[in-house]
């Protein structure tokens, strides 16, 4: 009943109703993204309100890849808590494609990801850089260290 009266309301069908399947129309999809835009700028509004006391209140969504999570997000959070305890803090766990596509979208403020992103509409910075070790077995000790070219062509176990 809900959704005839938004659809009478907003002068256009919302869904498409079969026997078997509900599904949302071109102009309930458009109504959609357009919905979401408006609570995200609500949602903003209210962080800038917030944010413009001259401290960091509100929500901050932080997205994380779960290969640092373990080791960052511990410190993160401790810090941020202590420093900004007005901070709502949601922390979202997932790899860099996801990451950057929920940051470009606006349902995360940050994320800490694997570089580089070459995605022009965000900032990138990065935090450290690390060395990859490789790791054989004690037969091949006196072996010498396979070139780059040549690691392409091994079997490697790599974390995604």
């Amino acid at each position: 009943m809900q959704i005839r009266e938004m659809e009478q309301a907003v002068g256009g069908v919302l869904i498409e109703r079969s026997a078997r399947q509900v599904a949302l129309t071109s102009f309930g999809e458009e109504l959609l993204h357009r919905v979401r835009d408006i609570l995200r700028s609500v949602d903003e509004l209210g962080d800038f309100a917030r944010a413009s006391r001259d401290k960091l209140a509100g929500r901050l969504r932080i997205g994380m890849i779960p290969t640092i999570a373990p080791y960052l997000l511990p410190r993160v959070i401790e810090t941020l808590a202590r420093l900004h305890p007005e901070l709502d803090i949601h922390v979202r766990e997932t790899l860099t494609p996801k990451l950057i596509k929920e940051v470009a979208e606006g349902r995360l403020d940050t994320a800490i990801v694997a570089l580089p992103v070459s995605e022009p509409s965000l900032t990138e910075v990065a935090l450290f850089s690390e060395h990859f070790l490789l790791v054989r077995p004690g037969e091949d000790a006196k072996t010498p260290v396979p070139s780059a070219e040549m690691l392409r062509e091994m079997r490697l176990l790599l974390l995604e």
